[in-house]
């Protein structure tokens, strides 16, 4: 989700899983033992309520505002010259205030107690980022507590629960006529892999394995430790940091922070200073994480394997027609030429393009699954990143008149049919 809602990790981003966590969540995941939520691709909100009126908040600053409200934002949007998102937000917003309207006022005072705050996606039929749903639908995903007062994480999810007995499939009418439904998250279908998919799946478990084995790592050593060994053997060896003493301390600094003076400091004179500045200097924290990404990459490959069967076989929940939800993806990947005369360099892209396989084959209607595992929950979002990835490359505009071409082209096809 990013921003206001922070990071959620991909399996890959934890370090602190280990072979057997990783073989263990792959097995709940096929086996359905591991139960997942659709991700859904909206816009992404918190709202709180203030004295009847739902405030809405994108960044930390609307919450030491207490947020905007629905007028205001749809406001600010428009002053900023962004018609989409003012649509969008202020709709979706506007939903949610006469979703609040319904509420009884005992129910919003045990709910939205200072601090307190909502976060959900809009998912507006008419503004598709890639995914099309074709309904309006706010979906709630959970309580958050900013001003830190509630330690245990139960009492938010009490207050959800409430929340939700109370709004739950709830249908507002918003001023243009428009029909939105207030909904909690919702638990997609078992997976159920073809005869083809659990021999992929069984090669992922062996890749998986080979590659911990390969540098002498088993089943309760961590990403953290196969990490390590490949910073040391291969990525931070390539860079020419040679001695053990220097790859160590870089490493650690790496992979769990600390003095980034002192250790530019104690190898100054055993490290180029142009690699030095580029694995410790703050400002170089992207890059960073490159670096980190790149030691554990083997093992997001076989991650993104298993998120592309995953998805590939399981459909929306949201979309009113996942059929043809996967059928303007595909068409909108199609239109390649479109993105690529909009691009300086086409690196980046036909790269991201290439992680996509064979377009053809795509049939994701869902931007990803949400599950828990050991009380953390993680993210699967597989093909639909890089196609997310590829399709925006050329900004907003392009992949929003994309994304229409691709829907309308779809649309007609379904008319022929019926016809």
């Amino acid at each position: 989700m990013g921003g206001l809602a922070g990071h959620m990790n991909h399996i890959h981003e934890d370090l602190d899983l280990s072979l057997r966590d990783l073989l263990n969540i792959l097995q709940g995941l096929t086996a359905g033992c591991i139960k997942t939520k659709e991700k859904v691709d909206g816009q992404n909100i918190f709202f709180t309520v203030d004295k009847n009126i739902a405030k809405l908040a994108r960044n930390k600053s609307d919450v030491r505002k207490v947020g905007r409200d629905f007028k205001t934002l749809k406001s600010d949007f428009l002053d900023a010259r962004n018609p989409m998102a003012a649509m969008a937000y202020g709709d979706g917003c506007e939903a949610i205030q006469r979703a609040i309207d319904t509420l009884p006022d005992d129910i919003k005072q045990i709910c939205f107690e200072p601090g307190l705050y909502v976060n959900c996606e809009i998912i507006h039929a008419k503004k598709p980022n890639i995914i099309v749903y074709n309904k309006n639908y706010i979906v709630l995903h959970n309580f958050v507590d900013f001003s830190n007062s509630l330690t245990d994480s139960s009492e938010l999810n009490a207050r959800l629960a409430l929340f939700l007995r109370h709004v739950e499939g709830l249908k507002v009418t918003i001023e243009t006529g428009d029909v939105w439904e207030i909904t909690g998250p919702k638990f997609l279908e078992k997976f159920e892999p073809v005869q083809e998919d659990m021999k992929e799946i069984q090669d992922i478990t062996s890749c998986l394995t080979a590659q911990f084995k390969w540098y002498g790592l088993s089943l309760n050593n961590t990403l953290s430790d196969f990490a390590e060994r490949r910073l040391a053997n291969e990525i931070l060896a390539d860079m020419g940091v040679s001695d053990n003493r220097s790859k160590s301390m870089l490493i650690d600094y790496l992979l769990r922070g600390g003095n980034s003076v002192l250790v530019r400091e104690d190898l100054k004179a055993s490290v180029d200073s142009k690699i030095l500045r580029m694995l410790t200097l703050s400002k170089m924290k992207t890059k960073q994480k490159r670096v980190v990404r790149s030691a554990t990459q083997p093992i997001n490959d076989q991650i993104q394997r298993l998120a592309s069967i995953m998805l590939n076989n399981l459909d929306s929940v949201f979309a009113d027609n996942p059929k043809l939800a996967s059928s303007v993806l595909r068409g909108a990947l199609g239109m390649q030429n479109e993105i690529r005369k909009n691009l300086d360099d086409v690196t980046n892209f036909d790269k991201n393009l290439s992680f996509l396989g064979n377009i053809e084959s795509l049939n994701i209607s869902i931007e990803g699954i949400v599950f828990e595992y050991q009380s953390k929950t993680y993210k699967l979002t597989g093909p639909f990143a890089y196609a997310n990835q590829v399709l925006g490359m050329a900004g907003f505009d392009v992949k929003d008149s994309i994304i229409e071409k691709s829907l309308i082209q779809n649309l007609r096809k379904v008319e022929e049919v019926s016809v």
